[in-house]
Formats: C-alpha cells, sequence, structure tokens
C-alpha cells in the first residue's frame, strides 16, 4: 500500500544502523579485550629493537641474544594481533555482506508483498465490480420472472382485440338501429304533415255547408 512505503524504509535504514553500530562495538570490544592490560604492541616492538641496538653496542652477547629473543617475541606477538585484527576484518566485512544480501533479499520480499497487495486489491475491485452487475442481473430476472409468459400475454391481447371488434360491431348495429329509426321516424312525421295537409284541404271546400260541423270538430279537436 502506497503510505506504508516510507514507513518501511525509514525502519530498513533504521535497521542497518543498529547492525552496524552493533558490529563497531563488537569489534572495538574484541580489539580492547585482546590489549586489556598490556602496552601498545608497536610501542614494545620500538622498545625491543631499541633494546638489541643499545645491546649491540654497549652489551655483551648474552644481553644481544636476550634482547633478539624479546625483540622477536615481540614482533611475533604483533604479527599475531595483526593476524586477529585482519581475520576479525575479514569476519566482519563477511558478516556485513551477508547481513547487505538478507537486506536486498528483504526489500525484494517487501516490494513483491507489496506488489502482491496491489494485485490483491485490483482483483478485489474487479470481484465487487461482478458482484455487483451479478446483484443487478438477478433483479432484472426477478422483474422478468414476475411477468406473465409470452404466451399468457399475447393471449390477453388477441382476447382484448377481439373483445373491442365486438363492442365495434356492436356500435355499428346500434348506429344502423338507431339511424333506421330515425328515417322511420322522419317518414312517420311526413305522413302526418301530409295528412294535415290533406285535412286543411277538405276542410276549406266544406266552409260554406257545415260551418256547425267545422265548429264540432274544432271543439273536438
Amino acid at each position: 500500500m502506497p503510505p506504508a512505503a516510507p514507513a518501511v524504509g525509514s525502519k530498513q535504514a533504521q535497521s542497518l544502523a543498529e547492525e552496524d553500530a552493533a558490529i563497531s562495538v563488537r569489534l572495538l570490544t574484541h580489539v580492547s579485550a585482546l590489549l586489556k592490560g598490556k602496552q601498545p604492541l608497536f610501542k614494545a616492538v620500538a622498545q625491543s629493537f631499541l633494546a638489541v641496538s643499545d645491546a649491540a653496542q654497549n652489551g655483551s652477547l648474552e644481553a644481544v641474544l636476550a634482547a633478539q629473543a624479546n625483540f622477536q617475541r615481540d614482533m611475533d606477538n604483533l604479527e599475531l594481533q595483526l593476524n586477529r585484527f585482519r581475520a576479525a576484518n575479514e569476519a566482519n566485512e563477511r558478516e556485513q555482506e551477508g547481513y547487505a544480501a538478507k537486506q536486498q533479499q528483504l526489500e525484494g520480499q517487501i516490494q513483491q508483498a507489496l506488489a502482491d497487495i496491489e494485485a490483491k486489491k485490483q482483483e478485489l475491485q474487479a470481484a465487487r465490480v461482478v458482484r455487483q452487475h451479478n446483484e443487478e442481473y438477478e433483479v432484472i430476472r426477478g422483474l422478468i420472472a414476475e411477468q406473465p409468459p409470452r404466451a399468457t400475454t399475447q393471449a390477453a391481447i388477441d382476447e382484448e382485440r377481439a373483445r373491442i371488434d365486438a363492442l365495434h360491431a356492436e356500435q355499428r348495429r346500434h348506429a344502423a338501429a338507431l339511424e333506421q329509426k330515425r328515417r322511420a321516424f322522419a317518414l312517420l312525421l311526413q305522413c302526418i304533415e301530409d295528412l294535415q295537409r290533406a285535412g286543411d284541404d277538405d276542410g276549406g271546400g266544406g266552409d260554406a255547408a257545415g260551418g256547425g260541423g267545422a265548429a264540432a270538430m274544432q271543439v273536438d279537436g
């Protein structure tokens, strides 16, 4: 994860610094233990060499041999200590190389872990998208399942169309019957008008002869 990278790097640097400090302390402690209670080797060698020179100039043969023996002993001790220092230094270098290799391996593992975490995050995001799509598909499938089958829907549509056609046919029959009644009523009105005109014509011709009859008809009317 991106925020963790700086923290990991700082911890790694701190760990390396602590390891270097520990190695330095161990080396100094080892050298101090070797030299504890003894005078510096170079000083001892120098004094032995001066003793040999002084014995060669002023002393006897026995004194020269004794001074040479002391000088050789101090040289051997110096060489031994130098070999020890060299071996300790080489061991420390190998240890540091081992630490560096382990540190490099650890950094590689950390980078791989970060890459794996990022890949898992991408997989999780993709899985969430797939799950969301599946949930949407399930909702749509449920809505489709709630709808009646196509055959049932088509049958209902056909039935409704047949009912509408029947209503139209009935409407046409009612319209035809109404038209027929309208024509019959119009014909009836025409006949009534014709009869009234015929009656009016007949009444006008008999006014002089039968006034009383006309009056009676009006009264009856």
